[in-house]
This record gives structure tokens, C-alpha cells and sequence, in this order.
């Protein structure tokens, strides 16, 4: 978890269950979800450690962009 601001929370978590509900594919067992500010409920799905711990990175850039916070490039 990532505190962006008071009210501004990035969280990744994992889901012990396949959260993929239509077509086939990779089993959807992490989940990242913004909660609070502009993008409160975002949420993003993957099939693995890697890429969850990736798209929180991308989740939290995007979280403090728009707060308004400055973000190294």
C-alpha cells in the first residue's frame, strides 16, 4: 500500500481467487485499485507478482499526477 495523501490511497493486494469472468486467458489474481481523489476506484487486474508490482508503480505515478503532486520523470 501507498500513501499518496490523507485522503489518497494506492493498494495492491491478492485475490486468492481468478477474478478473470468472461473468455479465456490468464487467471486475474492481483488487483490494484486507487482510493480517494480524482481517480477513487481505478482498478487494474494481472496474472502475476511482476506485473502487479509494475502497475502499482504506474498507479501511483498516476495518483500523484493527478493530485497535483510533481512526479520525476
Amino acid at each position: 500500500m501507498t500513501q499518496i495523501t490523507s485522503e489518497i490511497t494506492v493498494s495492491t493486494v491478492f485475490l486468492e481467487i481468478d477474478h478473470r469472468y468472461l473468455g479465456d486467458g490468464l487467471s486475474m489474481i492481483f488487483e490494484t485499485m486507487i482510493f480517494g481523489g480524482p481517480l477513487d476506484q481505478h482498478q487494474w487486474r494481472y496474472s502475476s507478482y511482476d506485473d502487479a508490482e509494475t502497475g502499482h508503480k504506474v498507479a501511483v505515478r498516476k495518483a500523484r499526477e493527478a493530485s497535483g503532486q510533481k512526479v520525476k520523470s
